[in-house]
């Protein structure tokens, strides 16, 4: 029976147990079938005899807006696969978060636990993005949302520019329902959460006029631009009309 694993980690004098995959040192299991464990260690300073220098670090800074939920995993990529070496969560930003690496070796990004409408972006390096240690640098994660992800609602402006007098109906659905109806120029915000649809369509035609059209007569607009800041956003769109006189082409 296997009771001891010993990691030989070149010169180092202070080397460290990176966690290993898939059963944690520590860990408890039984087993059933063969199976492989990974495991590594970092190089974490050389001190005393025998030359070398301190290892390689990376510090991670976590942008996000505000109460949106994150985890990274930085995990080390060997022969095909990938054993987690450290992972951070939280909420909002974060950071700084200091590892310390394998020179030499090669790692990568992830992120999960994010909301639904949020995705991330790293720099230097992106995410799932494979990079080789040598010098220590800076990571910083970039979180961005919707208004989906970020929780409540942002406002979409609406008009409609009627210089004819014709009889008109918007409805919408989606982030937010409701309809408006008219016979002249008017303009209203809605409050949303999320998308929102429109229709548009003519309901009657002003004295003097065979027939009005009215353009678009669908079209959808989203609360916010989707910008990390959390700040509310807006868009807007114009309905307009064109109407033919009676006996016209």
């Amino acid at each position: 029976m296997l009771r001891s694993i010993y990691i030989y980690a070149g010169n180092c004098k202070n080397p460290v147990a990176n966690p290993a995959k898939p059963y944690n040192w520590g860990q408890k299991f039984t087993p059933i079938e063969s199976f492989t464990e990974y495991v590594s260690a970092s190089c974490q300073s050389n001190n005393g005899g025998g030359g070398g220098s301190s290892s390689p670090t990376v510090t991670v800074y976590v942008n996000a807006p505000s109460g949106v939920s994150w985890t990274v995993y930085l995990d080390q990529y060997i022969s095909g696969s990938t054993i987690n070496v450290n992972q951070w969560s939280g909420s909002g930003n974060g950071g700084p978060y200091n590892q310390p690496l394998g020179s030499g070796l090669t790692y990568l990004f992830e992120v999960g636990g994010l909301p639904s409408g949020c995705t991330a972006s790293g720099s230097p390096y992106g995410i799932g993005q494979k990079w080789t240690a040598s010098n220590s640098f800076t990571e910083t994660i970039t979180i961005n949302c919707d208004r989906t992800g970020r929780g409540g609602s942002g406002s979409i402006s609406v008009s409609v520019q009627d210089s004819y007098g014709a009889g008109w109906q918007v409805s919408w659905s989606g982030g937010a329902s409701g309809s408006k109806s008219g016979s002249s120029s008017a303009s209203w915000s809605i409050t949303a959460s999320s998308t929102v649809n429109f229709q548009a369509s003519i309901t009657s035609t002003p004295s003097g006029y065979s027939s009005c059209s009215i353009s678009p007569q669908s079209t959808s607009a989203n609360p916010d631009s989707g910008s990390a800041s959390g700040a509310t956003g807006s868009a807007s769109f114009s309905v307009t009309y064109t109407c033919k006189p009676q006996g016209g082409i």
